[in-house]
């Protein structure tokens, strides 16, 4: 039995490839599934799953699953500005549960889990059992790889 391991991007939003982008906080943030929100949606739950160096997954087993990695922060990028807001806030205003746990599997299933680390930031599929960031911290070459979490309670001290 041939195992295997694959890494690549984390899949593009509107957004990618901007790179002259002023803050300016949007004034009307719209919060919805669609593919700019549901990839930010996406990165964020992995980020909170790479900070508690959780197990990958090949998809969310149950709506409770998920909503044990829905907290934080979450802030991305969109025309109107930047978006700023609580994600579980953000979550429980979203009108269709099930569909989100759908989007967000059939995510999974096609590009594999996010690994966000302060340095780096990729999606891994694999057929392989691992914990996130440990992968993370297996495969950095020179670079002492942290969490985001860890990162924001370096700049805290």
């Amino acid at each position: 039995m041939r195992m295997e391991i694959t890494i690549s991007d984390i899949p593009s939003t509107s957004m990618s490839g901007v790179s002259e982008f002023m803050y300016v906080e949007n004034p009307n943030p719209v919060f919805d599934m669609s593919w700019d929100c549901m990839v930010n949606y996406y990165v964020k739950l992995f980020e909170n799953r790479t900070n508690e160096n959780k197990q990958y997954i090949h998809e969310y087993a149950s709506i409770q699953d998920l909503e044990e990695d829905v907290y934080g922060t979450l802030a991305f990028k969109t025309r109107g500005g930047w978006v700023n807001g609580d994600f579980k806030e953000i979550y429980d205003s979203l009108p269709d549960k099930d569909k989100f746990f759908d989007k967000i599997n059939d995510l999974i299933m096609e590009y594999g889990n996010p690994i966000i680390t302060y340095y780096a930031s990729y999606c891994v599929k694999s057929d392989i059992p691992f914990r996130l960031l440990s992968f993370a911290k297996g495969i950095a070459v020179n670079k002492e790889v942290i969490s985001m979490k860890e990162a924001d309670e370096q700049a805290d001290e």
